[in-house]
């Protein structure tokens, strides 16, 4: 497979299709999005933010990058490709269309994409990334080629009806209705969710009362039926202390935690963290 242009955008306005023109992308309504030099475009007006610069700080992104750069978390991504490469036809003309919401610094995105193009059925498929972090998709379209990228929030995502065939949200917030929206009617959205014991030696050590959430609920309001759910408690040895600060800093608990008892735990994380997640296969009823 090879990626094509990601065509399907929406004006997050109105919601009425983009067309490419120049530089930029417009809708009838002649609302118009640049495309940046990084070559992604803002999608995100002033009228969606709560802040002026929503979303992951740069020092978050960066812990993120280099902790999933070390490649601890592979295993998620390929938990996650397998059920999409798995659904893809043989024998359709159109290309297979994903989108990654909420897609941080584009690490799962470009390698959902290296998947695509070794799975071996043929065709084109074409990719979005977007996320609400300027400053993310600053550091994935920097990165990345062959995808399109966008600043945009998942309450309203610029994208057109009924034209995505697979949907990833990973460690995101998920919009439901909003990814029922954009999905095909045989679409598949793919979720991956912390589980009660997700990091819970960190947890331990640095909350006096650490909060251990239960398991997953069916919180999807029946637009949703779920095919399958994986889950997977991993513990993930031999992270240098480098790697356990980047794990710590790219997670709220950086800063919900008492900084003292945050450095006493990277002197002595132990020798293994606990990876504790839900993946969960949905389809559009």
């Amino acid at each position: 497979m090879s990626p094509t242009p990601f065509h399907a955008l929406a004006c997050p306005i109105d919601l009425s299709p983009l067309r490419p023109e120049g530089k930029s992308w417009v809708c009838p309504q002649n609302h118009s999005f640049d495309t940046a030099r990084e070559k992604y475009v803002n999608l995100l007006p002033v009228q969606f933010k709560k802040t002026k610069a929503p979303g992951d700080s740069r020092q978050m992104l960066k812990a993120r990058a280099d902790f999933l750069q070390a490649g601890a978390y592979d295993f998620i991504l390929d938990a996650v490709c397998a059920p999409i490469a798995g659904s893809m036809s043989r024998s359709s003309s159109d290309p297979f269309t994903v989108i990654d919401a909420g897609c941080g610094n584009g690490y799962y995105t470009s390698g959902l994409k290296s998947w695509l193009e070794k799975a071996g059925y043929g065709g084109a498929f074409s990719m979005l990334g977007y996320d609400i972090s300027k400053e993310a998709i600053l550091m994935a379209a920097k990165r990345f080629n062959g995808i399109a990228w966008a600043v945009a929030t998942s309450k309203r995502i610029p994208v057109q009806e009924g034209s995505v065939d697979a949907l990833v949200s990973i460690f995101s917030y998920p919009v439901f209705g909003e990814f029922r929206r954009v999905l095909k009617p045989a679409g598949m959205l793919v979720l991956v969710q912390p589980g009660p014991n997700h990091l819970i030696e960190l947890k331990q050590r640095i909350y006096s009362a650490p909060k251990i959430k239960p398991g997953l609920q069916n919180n999807h309001g029946g637009l949703f039926m779920e095919s399958d759910e994986i889950h997977i408690s991993r513990r993930i040895a031999g992270l240098t202390r480098r790697n356990m600060a980047d794990l710590v800093n790219m997670t709220p608990h950086a800063f919900m935690g008492s900084r003292q008892k945050i450095e006493e735990f990277l002197d002595n994380p132990g020798d293994s963290i606990t990876a504790d997640i839900f993946i969960r296969v949905l389809h559009p009823v």
